[in-house]
Formats: C-alpha cells, structure tokens, sequence
C-alpha cells in the first residue's frame, strides 16, 4: 500500500491531524489495511474514503447514544 494516500487523508483540513475526526485515532497501519481492502488508488478518493468513514462512525454513535437514552427513560 502506498503511504500517499495515507498521507492525503492525515494533511487533509476536514479530517486530517488537529480536526477531531475519529479517523485521527486510526494508526497509519490501520489505515493502510483498511486501504488495501479498497479498490482505491487516488488520494481524492482516499480522502473521500475517509471522510465517509468518520461520517458513517458519527452517526452510529449518535444513534447508539440516542437509543441509550430511549432506553433509560422507559426504566
């Protein structure tokens, strides 16, 4: 795996180093395996990659966190 696109998606200003992304908590290795399990070869489509996969982490997490509190005021 190429370390371009790993270093497209941490210089990126959306969801790069300092941006609070949850994909700032990936290793570059993680980044890398998660890569290579894509088709994707340009960094646009790493970036692009990326930021869905902070999107999608989001919302899983806002809907866990809004089924938790469903679930405590029935109690």
């Amino acid at each position: 795996m190429n370390d371009k696109l790993v270093n497209a998606i941490r210089s990126n200003d959306k969801i790069g180093r300092g941006t609070d992304s949850f994909i700032e908590y990936y290793t570059d290795g993680e980044l890398k395996e998660d890569l290579s399990n894509t088709n994707i070869k340009s960094e646009d489509d790493a970036v692009k990659w990326a930021i869905r996969r902070d999107t999608d982490i989001k919302e899983f997490t806002v809907s866990r966190r809004s089924m938790a509190m469903r679930l405590r005021s029935i109690r």
